[in-house]
């Protein structure tokens, strides 16, 4: 506080031209003054301050030397009068005292975001110079998710090269903690939207978040490799469980970050789900991190990559009453 902070006084001259400063007080602290209301400092027969005991304010009277400060203090408007008479107001002469804001002006609230706050900048803060305070810069709020397009009533069949879901258009959902939320904000996804995690689903099979189910007619049994079309921003946010008719298979991992790309890459478990007939049967896909966001999906029996440049492509033939094919 500023009764104990070290100050600096200085006379200041101005010729009309330039200023002249000339230091009078070095390191003067407010706890020294404690021994009255006041302090007065002499400096020779041209200055004298007159310091208010908690340090914030002197009264400063000088002369150009003809006359002493007794004139000035004493003898009050003489007929030679006052070269200099003011009241000022006192800061520190070091970076000991810190200003902290206590009032602020605001941008506009921005938007609210899927994770239900908002957030808005401060714009301007007094007093001047101050810093710190506590600006109200956050808020939570009520996040109005886009609405998802219809889940398909049908399922998806498989096609001869392998088949494209969208991750939005799933069947069935698998509650649990953690939820997935439809957007379409970020930009390079296909279909209508994409679905972002928002939550942690367990770091091991089974799941314990929600899961979004999607029925399949598989024209065949065996082996299928999942693959899916996600956006991972860092290795906090990059997997998914995927699994058949509800038991958990493995976790795949995003390889690449902070661009829309497929990964079939197993972090554990498999990237393979075992299908025991043909017939209708439920691909399942769980949340594992926060902020995955999952646009499609392909299976296959087959070696070949996905490819985005026919991933629009609508695929999938006419599906059967309640059931989707996959080949």
């Amino acid at each position: 506080g500023p009764t104990l902070t070290p100050y600096k006084l200085w006379q200041v001259f101005f010729d009309g031209t330039n200023f002249t400063y000339n230091e009078l007080l070095s390191q003067e602290t407010a706890h020294r003054w404690d021994d009255g209301v006041h302090k007065v400092i002499n400096y020779d027969a041209h200055f004298v301050a007159t310091l208010r005991k908690d340090g914030r304010q002197a009264l400063f009277t000088s002369t150009d030397g003809k006359y002493s400060y007794e004139d000035n203090l004493h003898k009050g408007v003489t007929p030679w009068g006052f070269e200099g008479f003011f009241l000022a107001d006192l800061a520190p002469s070091s970076g000991s005292q810190t200003i902290t804001c206590t009032s602020f002006n605001y941008s506009e609230w921005g938007t609210c975001g899927s994770d239900s706050r908002q957030t808005r900048t401060v714009t301007s803060s007094y007093p001047a110079g101050c810093t710190g305070g506590n600006p109200w810069v956050t808020r939570t709020c009520t996040y109005d998710s886009p609405s998802a397009p219809a889940a398909p009533s049908s399922s998806i069949e498989t096609g001869s090269v392998g088949t494209f879901l969208e991750a939005e258009d799933f069947t069935d959902t698998i509650t649990g903690g953690a939820i997935f939320s439809y957007e379409n904000t970020t930009s390079g996804y296909f279909g209508s939207g994409y679905l972002r995690s928002i939550g942690f689903g367990g770091g091991s099979c089974p799941p314990s978040g929600e899961g979004k189910e999607y029925r399949v007619n598989f024209n065949n049994s065996g082996s299928y490799k999942v693959w899916v079309r996600g956006y991972a921003t860092d290795g906090m946010s990059d997997t998914v469980f995927i699994g058949l008719n509800g038991k958990c298979r493995g976790i795949l991992v995003a390889t690449v970050k902070n661009q829309w790309d497929w990964t079939s890459y197993p972090l554990s478990g498999g990237n393979t789900v075992y299908v025991p007939s043909a017939g209708v049967h439920t691909l399942n896909i769980w949340i594992r991190e926060s902020d995955y966001l999952m646009d499609k999906i392909y299976v296959t029996q087959g070696n070949e990559l996905p490819d985005d440049s026919i991933a629009s492509v609508d695929l999938i033939p006419p599906a059967p009453p309640s059931a989707l094919i996959i080949q």
